[in-house]
Parts: C-alpha cells; structure tokens; sequence
C-alpha cells in the first residue's frame, strides 16, 4: 500500500457536533479543515455555509474534547482554545468573552431565559458545573461539589432546575457514575442574579456498579430522561423532573448511548410536544455500523412499549 500524500492528509476534513437552532432554517457544526477548527452556521434552504467564529479557535477542552457550542435565539456560545467561553452575536457579529481562563471549559447550555451559562470547566485535577452570566460581568459560581469529573449540564426549559452527570477518580463513566438533580432557590428568569439562584436543593441518582448519564428534560420540564445500565443493558429510563418515580422503558437488547469518552453527546432527544424520546440503539457493537446497527425508536407513552420506525 502506497503512503498517502501529505498533501491528501493537510486537505482532509471532518464535521462533528450537527445541531439546530431555535428554527430548522440553518443548522450549525464544528469543522475541522487544513488543520483548523471553526462554527459554521449552514442554510437548510440553499446550502450557503459560513464559518462563525474566528479568534480565539473554538476548542473543547475537557476530556477528549467534544461538547464545543451551543445555540440559542441569535446568540451562539462556544468553548475556546484560550480556556474561555465566548459569545458571538449572529447578527451583528459582535463577540465578546464570558467566563475567565480555566485550564478546560466545554458542554455551555444556555437557561431558557437566555442570561445565563452553564457549563464545564477543568482546574486544578477538578472538573466542576458552573453558572456564569451571558455578559461574564461577574465571576461564575460553581454547582457541584469537587468531582474528579462532570459531564453535560443540562438546565430545565422551566428554568427551576439543572442536571448533570459525574464520577470519582476511581471509576470510569461507564462502569460507575451518578446524575445530580438541583433545584434552583429560584426559577432563572426570576431572579435578580446569579447568586439569588442558590442555595441548590439537590438529589442524586446513583448505585453501585451503575453508570447514569445523559440527562434530559423534556420540554415543559415535567420528566427527565437518562440512560442507566444497572439492568445490564443501558437503557433509557423516564423520571419525574425531581428524579423520583423512574421508570424503565423496554428497548430491546441493546445500548442506548455510547460511553461517555466525550462531553456534549446525547443519547436521546425528546421531540417538541414531550410525548416521544428518539434514541439510537446499539446491539453487537463490535460489527461495523449501518443503519441496521442504529434504530429510531419513537415512544408514545413514558410507561408504554416502543414502536420502532425505521
């Protein structure tokens, strides 16, 4: 086999992160070409792509990266090769950075009231959620408590609550690691600023040899959705918003999800109206993948059986 060129290996490209915005108009990615990382927000419509971000180069710096941006109305926060988070305003293109240097930050996810920030950020061995300001005019105040590692920060739409994954120094993700719920003293677009969010009211979710991860709320923040491999499989599971009264749903043999090497992947989404999860299942892993090895599953009912569809 002949060695490829060096000039095939500096052309070559990859796309990760696909997500929406508020609308299905444009969808937004993180490409990596010529050895460079950038945003580009790309019209559904037309095809017409245009790169977002310039300096500082977006980088996610927890982890094996991953976890890079996010988006909400006309404003787009990234995590930053300087240890930062950034804002971009996309329609005057003013940018601005929100939160100070730490030593990896990664996982942002707006509040529904769009003020403020959640996200990851690495220091010192520790790997904490923290809540910061859109405009970063004060200092972000941590959430958790310390963890050797805290992955994917996700606010309720009703803005009372956050969750987020962690785990200890000893354990992998996969093999053991726990959900934290907090309640905010209050709802984000009540308050007057960050700390009249605390104190938390928080509840875990957690056993032994269990691996919880991937939190998700379900648009009127009434029910929470995770995966937990406590049966064998990891399987999605629904809660109340609170995490009380969870219930297994039936999925097959298989693995929803894939484990947590990297921030900012989700392993189900809830559609727009709360009554279906869309998940991809995993069965013989070790086989190459193809659309047989990755099935849409659409949930009528949070107690009721799955109907596959496709």
């Amino acid at each position: 086999m002949k060695p490829l060129p060096v000039d095939r290996v500096y052309l070559s490209h990859t796309i990760s992160e696909p997500a929406f915005g508020d609308t299905a108009d444009s969808i937004f990615y993180v490409k990596l070409a010529d050895g460079r990382r950038s945003i580009v927000r790309q019209s559904v419509a037309t095809g017409l792509a245009q790169a977002i971000t310039t300096e500082p180069a977006p980088k996610g710096g927890v982890s094996y990266g991953g976890g890079i941006f996010a988006v909400r109305g006309n404003l787009l926060a990234y995590a930053a090769k300087d240890g930062r988070l950034h804002a971009v305003d996309l329609i005057s293109g003013e940018q601005w950075p929100v939160t100070p240097a730490y030593e990896g930050v990664a996982a942002p996810s707006f509040s529904p009231c769009g003020r403020y920030i959640a996200f990851l950020g690495e220091q010192d061995g520790k790997c904490n959620v923290l809540l910061t300001e859109l405009r970063g005019k004060s200092l972000p105040v941590k959430l958790s408590d310390d963890p050797w590692y805290a992955f994917n920060p996700v606010l309720s739409p009703d803005g009372v609550r956050i969750a987020w994954q962690e785990w200890d120094e000893m354990d992998m993700p996969w093999d053991q690691a726990r959900l934290h719920i907090a309640e905010f003293a209050l709802p984000c677009g009540a308050c007057a600023g960050l700390h009249s969010l605390l104190p938390l009211k928080t509840t875990s979710l957690g056993r032994p040899g269990a691996s919880y991860a991937s939190p998700q709320f379900s648009h009127d923040g009434r029910s929470l959705a995770f995966t937990s491999d406590e049966t064998g499989w990891r399987s999605l599971w629904v809660s109340e918003a609170n995490g009380a009264n969870a219930v297994r749903l039936e999925t097959g043999e298989g693995e929803i999800g894939r484990p947590d090497w990297v921030p900012g992947a989700a392993a189900m989404r809830w559609s727009d109206d709360g009554k279906a999860l869309f998940a991809v299942r995993r069965h013989r892993s070790r086989d190459t993948l193809s659309m047989r090895e990755g099935t849409c599953w659409f949930l009528s009912a949070p107690v009721q059986p799955l109907r596959m569809l496709s």
